[in-house]
């Protein structure tokens, strides 16, 4: 399985980090530190067209250095609140050469240009979500409207994330135009 390292531990980080522990991956999430002590200790929850998804087999840490000293991470779910990008990657600038490659699951359609801009073209991954999500408190979402993931297929890491979202049950379509995906969510 992969290793993700999960920026945010809200519906859409704990949508995807409780599917993809369920299907065999490793998940590190990051967040803030009200967060961490919310969910630390605590298993996590996703109803799914009325089955449940349950772990407490995942790490959270509210450092990314501390994340970052307990493994290596094959990507990192970017799931931040859009206005929040910026300064999360201004907090990120000492461990950019430690960090993988990002895939960009926030809404909106130019959070991957201010990613790039910290990180560089070559890693940062175009997503896009279109799964409903309800947060009904840390570590509970409730999915209200199963429909998938966009991912981009121009990078060398897509075919992996596809596959492996596949086996979690997320739903990802790949699409070679990733301007084109992010837009035509809107």
């Amino acid at each position: 399985g992969m290793n993700y390292l999960i920026f945010g531990a809200g519906a859409i980080g704990t949508y995807f980090g409780t599917s993809l522990l369920a299907a065999g991956d490793k998940v590190t999430f990051i967040d803030i530190e009200p967060v961490v002590k919310a969910l630390k200790g605590q298993a996590i929850f996703v109803e799914v067209e009325g089955h449940l998804l349950q772990s407490d087999d995942f790490l959270i840490y509210s450092s990314v250095e501390e994340a970052l000293d307990q493994a290596q991470y094959d990507v990192a779910i970017f799931a931040l609140k859009s206005f929040d990008t910026k300064s999360a990657m201004e907090g990120l600038k000492p461990w950019m050469d430690k960090l993988p490659p990002f895939l960009c699951l926030q809404n909106g359609v130019e959070n991957e240009d201010v990613l790039k801009t910290y990180l560089g073209p070559d890693r940062v991954i175009y997503g896009t979500v279109t799964t409903a999500i309800g947060k009904s408190g840390p570590g509970a979402i409730k999915v209200e409207k199963l429909r998938g993931v966009g991912v981009e297929t121009n990078h060398p890491l897509s075919t992996k994330i596809i596959n492996s979202f596949e086996k979690a049950g997320l739903k990802p379509i790949g699409y070679a135009q990733p301007s084109s995906m992010k837009w035509s969510k809107m």
